[in-house]
């Protein structure tokens, strides 16, 4: 906390008359950092154009760039202290809407191609999550190697690995 409000250049105690305590602190941290990639992942969507499965693809990539461009944000977006959604609504709000990005264009890909099904629609998003998030764990923690930090490597390793899952994506 100390830490925080010397780089905010407030004195150590003023954070405690915004939040209750440290968890609150980092939920609101969380938050703010689930709507930054939100609005990353709206944007370069945005800009792709395409069809519902570019869009899925591009979202993923959003994710994983995000990541190594903020990746000690990330890890507290994610980490144990945030696991728990249930005390800080305005996290698990932020955190919801960020996914539903995902959900939607899922969603918009299986109605493009006739095959709608809410069971799989989310067994899809979990799956691209989980794909995504685990590449951007790798990348920031450096297991690609000290280039996988930079955005430009992160971002081409992310399209090569959605593409894949895209070609699954049609044989399946």
């Amino acid at each position: 906390m100390r830490a925080i409000a010397r780089r905010a250049g407030v004195s150590h105690m003023a954070p405690y008359h915004h939040f209750a305590d440290k968890r609150a602190l980092i939920a609101a941290v969380a938050a703010e950092g689930f709507r930054m990639l939100r609005q990353e992942m709206l944007e370069r969507i945005e800009a792709c154009g395409g069809d519902a499965r570019t869009r899925f693809r591009e979202s993923g990539i959003a994710y994983v760039v995000f990541a190594v461009k903020h990746p000690n944000l990330f890890r507290v977006m994610f980490g144990e202290e945030t696991a728990d959604t249930s005390e800080h609504p305005e996290l698990k709000a932020a955190a919801s809407q960020a996914f539903a990005v995902l959900q939607g264009l899922v969603e918009q890909d299986q109605v493009a191609v006739g095959t709608r099904d809410d069971r799989d629609r989310e067994k899809v998003g979990l799956s691209a999550w989980a794909l995504v998030h685990g590449i951007a764990m790798l990348c920031i923690d450096g297991q690609f190697g000290p280039e996988a930090r930079r955005p430009e490597y992160a971002e081409k390793f992310a399209y090569e690995a959605t593409g894949a899952l895209a070609r699954g994506l049609r044989g399946g």
